[in-house]
C-alpha cells in the first residue's frame, strides 16, 4: 500500500509462481518506476510488472520491459484495476520481445477505468 518509486534498477531473470515475475505492487496510490530494467522474468499475470488495484497516477519513464514470460495476461506489463481518475503513462520506454498465453504479449489490463 502506498506510493511505489523505483529508480536506476534492474529485475533480471525472477520467477514467480502467480503474478508480477519481476515486480509485483498492489494498492498503489501512485508513483515513478524510471531508468529501470526488466528482463527475463516469469509469472502468470506480468511477467515483467504487475500493478494492480491503483487510484492515483503512475508513471513509467525511460526503462526497458523485454523478454518477459506470463503464463496468463500481460507478459511484459499487466495493469489491472486502475480505478476511475487514475493514470498510468508510459514515456521513453521500450517494451519488446515479451511473450504470454493470454492476452497482451506487450501489456494487458483488466478493469481499467483510468486513462
Amino acid at each position: 500500500d502506498g506510493v511505489i518509486q523505483i529508480e536506476d534498477s534492474e529485475f533480471t531473470g525472477n520467477t514467480a509462481t502467480f503474478d508480477g515475475g519481476g515486480l509485483y505492487a498492489a494498492n498503489l496510490y501512485g508513483g515513478v518506476i524510471t531508468g529501470t530494467t526488466f528482463t527475463g522474468n516469469s509469472g502468470q499475470e506480468g511477467g515483467g510488472v504487475l500493478l494492480y488495484e491503483v487510484t492515483g497516477s503512475i508513471l513509467i519513464d525511460d526503462c526497458d520491459i523485454s523478454g518477459n514470460t506470463s503464463t496468463g495476461n500481460g507478459g511484459g506489463l499487466y495493469a489491472g484495476s486502475f480505478y476511475y481518475g487514475s493514470t498510468l503513462t508510459i514515456a521513453n520506454t521500450t517494451i519488446t520481445n515479451n511473450t504470454t498465453t493470454g492476452d497482451g504479449g506487450g501489456i494487458g489490463t483488466d478493469s481499467f477505468a483510468g486513462t
